[in-house]
Parts: C-alpha cells; sequence; structure tokens
C-alpha cells in the first residue's frame, strides 16, 4: 500500500507537465517489492539508464539472470503503454528484439565449450599409407582452421561497430529531455542493441574456445606427424603393391590420353555445327576436352607421386636411394612447370564456361523452351563443376608428391648429412638451369634476311655494347684526370676530344655487335650511300626534323608534360614528341604541330625544365600621396591571399619592389614566386594577382590615378577687334 501512494504521488507530480506534451506521458515504472529487490540491485529503468546498467545481467547463477530478465521485460511492458499507436509499433519492435535476445542469452552462458577430442593415438611405425592419412588429416584441419580465424576476425569487427553504435546511442539518449516517449524509444533502441552486442560477445566467447580446441588438435597432429615420419617403415608387400599401382595408373594413363584424342577430334568434326543446341553442344565438347586433358595430367601425376612413393619405400628398406631419383626429380619439376601453366589457364576458361552456362539456362523461355538445348546446359553446367573439383584433386595429389620428395631428402640428409645434400640439390639445380637456358638460348627469334637472330646473339650484342660505353667512358675519365693534373691542356679541346672519341667507340661496337648476330656491313654501307642520295635530292627538311627529334629524345631538353614557348609566339605543353614534329597544346586546347628543326635552331624557353617553381613580376601604380610602406605591406597580404602563390619556402617569399616614378603615379612591382603544379597557367595568374591587388588597394583606401591634363586657357577676346553675337532669348525667332 506505502508504494502504490508513492507512485500515485509521482504521478500527480508529473500530470502537469504531461497535459502540455503532444503525445502522452509513458507512466513510470512499477517499483519491485521490498522482497523482490534489494538497494544494491535495482532494476535498471529505460527513461535513466545509467552507463553500466547492462552490469544488471552480469550475474553467474542462470536462475538469478532469468529472474532479472522477468523483471525487465515486466518494466518494458509497463512502460509503453501511456505512448500513441505509431510511437508504440516502433517500441514493440524494440520489445521483441530485446525479449528474443534476452531469452537465448542463459542459454548462451550457460553453453560451455566442448572438450578437446582425444588425440590420435601414436603408433610405433607407420606405412606411408598411414602417414598420407594423418597429413591429409593435418592438411584438412589447417584449411577448418583458417576458416575459423576468418569468423573471428569477422566478428571481432562486428563487435567493433556494435560498441561504437551503442556509444553514440547513448550520447544522444543522455541529451533527450527526461519523461518523453522520444527518451523512451531511444532506451528501447539503447537495450536492443545491448542485448545484441552481448550475444555476439558470446558467439565470440565459444568460438575464441573452439578456436583454441582447434589449435591444439592442430598442435598435435602436426606432432604425431613428425613423429610418423621418423617411424616410417616399408615392407617388401607393400612395395609390390606400390608397383602394381604404378602399373594400373599408367594403364590408365593411356586410356585417358587416347579419350582425350577422341575429345579433341569430336571437337575438329563439330565446328560446322549451328543453331543454339549445336552451339552449346559446342561448348560442351570444348569442356568435356579440358576435362579429359586434366584428367590425363592428373593421371601422370598420380604416376609420378607414386613412383616417389615406392623410391622412399625403397630407401627405407635398403637404406639407398634410387639410381633414377634425380631423373625422376626432373622429370616432376618439368610437369610441375606444365600444370602450373595448364592448370592456371584450364581453371580460368572452366569458370567463365560455368558462368556463361549459368546465363544461359537461366535466360531461356519457359513458355517455349526447348528440353534438348536446356538439358544441354545443365551438361555444361555439371562438366565445369566436375572439372574445377578435379583441379583439387589434382592440387592435393600435388602436395602428396611434395611431401614425399621432402621426406625423402630428409632421410638421405639424416644418413649421408646436409653437405652431401646441399650439394646434390645445388649441383642438380644448377644444370637443370643450364639445360633450361642452352635450350632457350639456341632458340631463333626472328630473322634478318636468312640469317636467324638467336637470344644468344643478342646477348652478345648488347654485351658488345655495354663493352663500348664502359671503354667510352673509361678514355673520358683518363683525359679529365689529364686536364686536370697539366696546367697547358685546355679544357674545351679535351672535351671536345673526349665527344669525338665516345662517338667513335659506339659506333665502332654497334658496327660489331651488328656483324655478331650475322648481317653484312657491306650491305649497309650499300643502304647508307643509297640514303645520302635520297637526303641530296629531297629529304633534306625530313632528315632534318629527323634527326632533330633524335636529339630532342636523348638529350632531353624537353619532355613530355613540360610548358614551352618557342620564338614564334607559341605557348602550350608538350603531350608528343614524334619523329617528325612535336605536338604542342596551347591553354586554348589547340593543338599545334611543331618541327623538331625548330626547336633544335630556334630559341626555346622550357618554363618547367629542372624546378617547375616560376616567379612572376606583376605591375601596378598607384597615387604619389599614398605611403609606400602601406602599399607594401597590404600588396604582401594580397599576394598571400592567392591560392598560386609559394608559401613553403622562406628564401622565396614575395616581395614588392618600387619600379619608377610615373607621371601620375608612383610604380611597384609585385615579385612572387608561384607554386610548381600551376606554372602553365600562365595568364590566368596574372588576372588572379591583379584582381587581389585591386581589391587591397580598394580596403586600405588605396587610390589607383589615372592622367590628367590643366587645361590653361589665356584671354583672347578682350584686344579683339570683333564683338562675340548677342545671345538670343529662346523666344527669339
Amino acid at each position: 500500500m506505502k508504494y502504490l501512494w508513492m507512485g500515485l504521488l509521482v504521478w500527480i507530480t508529473m500530470l502537469p507537465f504531461g497535459l502540455h506534451a503532444k503525445t502522452p506521458l509513458p507512466i513510470p515504472p512499477v517499483p519491485i517489492p521490498v522482497e523482490q529487490q534489494t538497494e544494491a540491485v535495482i532494476t535498471p529503468d529505460i527513461l535513466d539508464l545509467k552507463p553500466n546498467w547492462w552490469k544488471y545481467f552480469q550475474v553467474e547463477s542462470e536462475e538469478q539472470l532469468e529472474e532479472r530478465i522477468e523483471r525487465f521485460q515486466f518494466q518494458l511492458d509497463q512502460q509503453k503503454i501511456a505512448i500513441n499507436q505509431q510511437e508504440q509499433k516502433a517500441a514493440n519492435n524494440f520489445i521483441k528484439r530485446i525479449k528474443a535476445n534476452l531469452e537465448a542469452l542463459p542459454a548462451l552462458r550457460a553453453n560451455t565449450s566442448a572438450d578437446t577430442p582425444t588425440p590420435v593415438p601414436v603408433l610405433e611405425k607407420y606405412t606411408t599409407g598411414q602417414l598420407l592419412k594423418l597429413t591429409k588429416q593435418l592438411w584438412d584441419h589447417k584449411i577448418e582452421l583458417d576458416a575459423d580465424e576468418a569468423e573471428q576476425t569477422r566478428l571481432r569487427s562486428s563487435i567493433k561497430a556494435a560498441q561504437k553504435l551503442r556509444d553514440n546511442l547513448m550520447a544522444a539518449y543522455l541529451k533527450t529531455p527526461h519523461q518523453t516517449p522520444k527518451k523512451l524509444l531511444r532506451g528501447l533502441e539503447i537495450s536492443a542493441n545491448q542485448t545484441v552486442l552481448s550475444i555476439a560477445l558470446e558467439h565470440l566467447r565459444l568460438h575464441q574456445a573452439r578456436l583454441k580446441i582447434s589449435q591444439t588438435v592442430a598442435s598435435r597432429l602436426d606432432e604425431t606427424l613428425k613423429i610418423a615420419q621418423q617411424r616410417l617403415f616399408a615392407t617388401e608387400a607393400g612395395l609390390m603393391q606400390l608397383e602394381s599401382e604404378i602399373q594400373k595408373l599408367e594403364s590408365q594413363q593411356q586410356i585417358l590420353y587416347r579419350k582425350l584424342l577422341s575429345a579433341e577430334n569430336s571437337i575438329l568434326e563439330d565446328i560446322t555445327t549451328d543453331g543454339p543446341a549445336g552451339k552449346a553442344m559446342s561448348h560442351w565438347l570444348g569442356q568435356k576436352a579440358v576435362h579429359v586433358a586434366g584428367r590425363e595430367l592428373h593421371a601422370r601425376l598420380r604416376i609420378l607421386v607414386k613412383k616417389q612413393e615406392k623410391y622412399l619405400a625403397e630407401f627405407l628398406l635398403t637404406g639407398l636411394p634410387h639410381a633414377s631419383i634425380q631423373e625422376e626429380e626432373k622429370t616432376w619439376s618439368l610437369l610441375m612447370e606444365e600444370t602450373d601453366n595448364q592448370v592456371s589457364a584450364w581453371k580460368e576458361s572452366t569458370e567463365r564456361e560455368l558462368a556463361r552456362s549459368n546465363t544461359a539456362l537461366l535466360s531461356l523461355d519457359t513458355e517455349t523452351m526447348n528440353p534438348m538445348l536446356e538439358a544441354m546446359h545443365h551438361k555444361r553446367i555439371q562438366e565445369a563443376q566436375e572439372t574445377l573439383l578435379l583441379f583439387r584433386r589434382l592440387e592435393n595429389t600435388r602436395q602428396t608428391g611434395e611431401l614425399w620428395i621432402n621426406i625423402l631428402h630428409e632421410k638421405i640428409a639424416a644418413q649421408q648429412g646436409e653437405l652431401y645434400l646441399w650439394w646434390n640439390t645445388t649441383g642438380k639445380t644448377f644444370t637443370n638451369t643450364y639445360e633450361i637456358v642452352q635450350d632457350w638460348s639456341g632458340k631463333s627469334l626472328f630473322t634478318i634476311g636468312e640469317n636467324p637472330v638467336t637470344p644468344y646473339d643478342l646477348l652478345w650484342f648488347v654485351l658488345i655494347i655495354l663493352v663500348a660505353v664502359w671503354a667510352s667512358k673509361l678514355i673520358r675519365f683518363f683525359l679529365d684526370r689529364i686536364s686536370q693534373n697539366k696546367k697547358g691542356v685546355q679544357k674545351s679541346s679535351i672535351y671536345v676530344t673526349g665527344r669525338l672519341l665516345h662517338y667513335t667507340i659506339l659506333t665502332i661496337g654497334v658496327l660489331i655487335g651488328i656483324s655478331s648476330i650475322g648481317i653484312d656491313i657491306t650491305k649497309l654501307a650499300l643502304v647508307a650511300g643509297a640514303l645520302s642520295i635520297g637526303i641530296g635530292f629531297g629529304l633534306q627538311s625530313i632528315f632534318n626534323n629527323f634527326v632533330s627529334g633524335l636529339i630532342l629524345l636523348f638529350e632531353k631538353p624537353l619532355k613530355i608534360g613540360d610548358f614551352v614557348e618557342l620564338e614564334s609566339g607559341v605557348r602550350g605543353e608538350v603531350r608528343e614528341i614524334n619523329v617528325r614534329s612535336t605536338r604542342i597544346t596551347t591553354r586554348d586546347n589547340l593543338d599545334i604541330l611543331v618541327p623538331n628543326s625548330e626547336f633544335i635552331n630556334g630559341r626555346v624557353v622550357n618554363w618547367t625544365l629542372e624546378d617547375p617553381s616560376r616567379r612572376v613580376h606583376i605591375l601596378f601604380g598607384v597615387s604619389y600621396d599614398s605611403n609606400k610602406e602601406i602599399v607594401r605591406d597590404a600588396i604582401l597580404e594580397a599576394a598571400q591571399n592567392v591560392e598560386y602563390t609559394l608559401k613553403t619556402q622562406k628564401t622565396r617569399q614575395p616581395q614588392v619592389w618600387l619600379d619608377g616614378f610615373g607621371e601620375s603615379r608612383i610604380l611597384f612591382k609585385l615579385v612572387v614566386w608561384i607554386r610548381p603544379n600551376v606554372a602553365k597557367l600562365d595568364q590566368e595568374i596574372e588576372a588572379a594577382y591583379l584582381w587581389e591587388i585591386e581589391s587591397i588597394l580598394r580596403k586600405y583606401n588605396l587610390k589607383v590615378p589615372f592622367p590628367q591634363r590643366d587645361l590653361h586657357i589665356k584671354s583672347v577676346f578682350q584686344h579683339s577687334s570683333f564683338d562675340l553675337p548677342e545671345s538670343k532669348s529662346p523666344e527669339s525667332p
């Protein structure tokens, strides 16, 4: 009864505020009896949530948690009664989410991680089959472990985002006026978000526990695998079984090879097929050929893997490596190279075929669908999917082969020493590399006339040119030392001699290099003679521009992107440097083709050759009654206001110079460095500074004078012998 009177008193106190509200106010929470609630534990009030209100639900006892959840739900149902229908709908959605999450929370908290599975028993001895089975278990478990770690990262990101949202909601909630429907809705939204966050945290806890167990299992499997490799053994019966399996795989490979030839012939016979069904069949046959080729490659790979397993078994039985191990490893390396190249291309084409077949199947008209065409599309999809699965099996087989190779190398190294294994591996690598390079260098790349040019020939040509360049640099170095040590030698003469020797040595090197390729130099002399005659008769201008273009390309007096000004007044940005002409784009977006000889023979101003920064001079004048100190400060302020001004270098700050005294004004000049990336704007820069100068002069009441003339009229009529005509009134005729 006491609590009933207290609730009524509070309601009467808040009644005046409710009369002015646009929507009915929510009633205060119903108090919990003393026997159900103590002063230390108070049910959170949606209208007065504290920053640590969620600690109310952080209890260890499951019964106590369920009891507090029930109290909180009862309070939610009571507080939503006094709000309007539209707000009631939003509140119901929040309450529904809160209840669902709170009901799931006890079960999640009560859930504990699964026990660590029983470790795999360690055997006294392991066959190659048992070792392979154990290895595949470890591989599969590591794949699952990587997926679990990725899922844990995703959960952490989601929790971090939910925590940020909770903090933002709480900040908005604390600024909302008390005892309002908006306060209630925001409190419900915070509660819903907090329950979602708690569920996510419980999932993360369980996931971390499972991940820890998975890591423990993987670690135990890894340790067991190491022990199994040490306890590996082989028997004569197992060796005979491996030989039988190899013979069986070789027979299967021959069958698959014949199927591959048949599939390729089917594709050639089906080239002329027309119509949608025919095209679908052609795609299916092509994918089938890829599938058969992949199976044939997989069969060859399995044969080598079984042979490696057999060599390992022989080594375990006899203690001596097989004589053909090195040859088989060379074959393995070549097959791995073929596998990488083929599977990459096959996988890409198979994924495209799968996408095309799915698209074609979905685009079929359900009313006029051709059953044969639909069946063909399904066959295409099935064939592509089986091919992709084959690639996965092929990768597993490859990993198995690498496993046997690594174990065999470890066994040999343990028996004969690491030095022997290193020497054997290094020698094998060097031999394989030398054979590959030798085979590649003897192949013809192209022919000049009837002479084939091989990579070996090109290598010799490059080496000869490099030797010529090195010899030229060495000779010029000695000439420079002579000019420095001997006082009577002119440096200009040494420089000219060095340049002449440089070009001579390079010319000789090029001729020797061309001769090493197999080209007859006498034929080049005939061609040069014929070319000189043509130049003499009319190709002078073209040859001049051609040589000028080479000079521009090699000497680089200008490059793409430079802003240049020609002697003719053309200004623009260099866009292309061709053999005959150079394309310049002006600020008005006009393309001008300028002959290369004009850049060599004429004067060219390159605004951005080395330092793209540029200093501009802006002229202006003020009246004689202006204070020049104020003018200087004002103009410097104006320069700082312009975005083009370079402000980062202290040695290149704007300056104001007094440039002279005019007839009616003092002449000043603003000297300012502009930023490198705007040096090409030209007229826009000057316009911007003049605009800002005029504005700053008006701001400081500094006048810009204009020419004035005083006209003095002497009295010439007082001594004249004639009089001015009398002025007539407007009324006179």
